[in-house]
């Protein structure tokens, strides 16, 4: 096996071949042998860059990339893959940390691709994404579990390969087509879609939408920048850079783009975020994006004020009419939700369709009156959650709804019944989550959270 370069200088290298629909290892001294099957529970293991065949399906081919990953090289016909930290097969003695292109025929280690000293690169593996650095003083590859929103392009002549756009002169880089927008949480990045912002003292916007890179273009004439002056121009740019949201009511508010802020917003015609939906809006100092993976600590429920999401701490005079509480899943889906917002011994109702406002908790001992509402008994700040039974806002968790009728001035409807809800120390509000499961699996999960409860409280 041979790899010859453009001018035809050719050198003799180990890999694997295809031939007759059968994979074969090529070592450089000339030894040939045809790819057999694995037949362990953990094929991969100590074996990074080994190709092999699936024992559940003779027409399947895998190349392990690390001890936990592989990919399926049958319908590969132009792709690289790096490879991970670990033991490398017997045929690729020096495969971990690399980059190995894989072609409709062959197989190898690629000789040509230069990586730079220190940079991240996103690797497409089927349809995960893998973040590594390239560390010059090693020649390798290693993983690194980042997290943020990164603007990167493709590699042109390596499949496969994503690299940083150059935000500060993008005429340095490919084309707008070639660019993607990750999203990534530790170890687990997707593709997020939306708007950037060049770092030019004139700056560019470009537009990175939902439906194909072949769509992406530069924001000025198509798609052409938004005036914000309805309902309709929901998510869309404006030429200043802000993000067009509708939060409360029908008013269209401009924000700007800024590091951590979040927004949640109901998606037009024209949007980039997604075709339709209400969607959790993350934004940095260069971008507004939309993916389907939220931190795990974020997912349930979240205060918002005109759209923006804001503490507790942060509802006053000017917002407390105007707050809506959203339960927004792991894949940055958001609905509406009934709720409460506590602010140290302030509190706020926040109905699902209806303005919120600061409510007084009853000075009572039951709640057969107050079913959905706050009570004080004198020994601490309850939920009502139907006719007879209260919970202990200082002990959170999650909770299920009675089956009474709420009486008025509670934040819940009659379609909340039974819905289980979550108590945090700031927030209170339906969980979708749970709520979406039967009946005997809603009761199931309540048993079991209490049982945790009391195994916690007894050590």
């Amino acid at each position: 096996m041979y790899y010859c370069d453009g001018e035809k200088n050719c050198e003799r290298i180990t890999g694997y071949a295809l031939k007759g629909g059968k994979w074969f290892s090529m070592r450089i001294d000339g030894d040939v042998e045809q790819v057999s099957e694995i037949t362990e529970a953990q094929d991969c293991v100590g074996k990074i860059g080994k190709v092999y065949k699936d024992q559940d399906d003779s027409n399947a081919y895998h190349l392990c990339l690390s001890d936990t990953v592989s990919v399926k090289v049958d319908d590969v016909t132009d792709a690289n893959f790096i490879t991970g930290s670990g033991i490398s097969s017997e045929l690729f003695q020096n495969a971990a940390n690399k980059l190995i292109k894989v072609t409709a025929d062959f197989i190898y280690v690629n000789p040509t691709f230069s990586a730079e000293n220190s940079k991240l690169y996103f690797n497409k593996v089927a349809s995960d994404f893998y973040v590594y650095k390239y560390l010059e003083s090693s020649h390798a590859f290693v993983s690194d579990n980042t997290s943020g929103i990164f603007v990167y392009q493709t590699i042109d002549g390596v499949a496969g390969l994503y690299k940083e756009v150059n935000l500060a002169n993008p005429s340095l880089n490919g084309a707008v087509t070639t660019w993607i927008l990750f999203d990534c949480i530790e170890d687990d990045c997707k593709q997020a879609y939306g708007y950037v912002k060049s770092k030019e003292a004139s700056p560019k916007y470009y537009y990175l939408p939902y439906d194909g890179v072949a769509n992406n273009k530069e924001v000025g004439s198509t798609p052409a920048f938004s005036d914000c002056g309805s309902a309709d121009a929901n998510g869309l740019l404006m030429s200043d850079g802000s993000l067009c949201v509708v939060g409360d009511g029908s008013t269209p508010i401009k924000y700007t783009m800024g590091d951590g802020e979040v927004f949640v917003v109901d998606v037009k015609t024209g949007s980039p975020f997604a075709a339709s939906g209400i969607k959790y809006i993350k934004s940095t100092g260069n971008t507004f994006s939309f993916s389907e993976v939220i931190a795990k600590e974020d997912i349930g429920l979240h205060l918002f004020t005109s759209g923006k999401e804001i503490s507790s701490n942060k509802i006053d005079d000017n917002n407390k009419t105007k707050l809506t509480l959203y339960d927004c899943t792991k894949a940055g889906v958001c609905i509406a939700v009934a709720g409460y917002a506590i602010n140290g011994d302030k509190y706020y109702s926040i109905p699902a369709a209806a303005a919120s406002d600061e409510v007084t908790p009853a000075n009572v001992n039951v709640c057969s009156a107050d079913s959905g509402k706050l009570i004080d008994d004198g020994r601490g700040i309850y939920l009502c959650t139907g006719t007879t039974n209260k919970v202990n806002l200082a002990q959170p968790g999650f909770y299920a709804l009675d089956n009474n009728d709420f009486a008025s001035g509670s934040s819940f409807a009659s379609g909340d019944k039974q819905k289980m809800i979550q108590i945090s120390d700031t927030l209170i509000g339906v969980n979708n989550v749970i709520s979406g499961k039967g009946k005997k699996e809603k009761k199931i999960i309540f048993i079991f959270i209490f049982i945790i409860c009391k195994i916690t409280f007894l050590f």
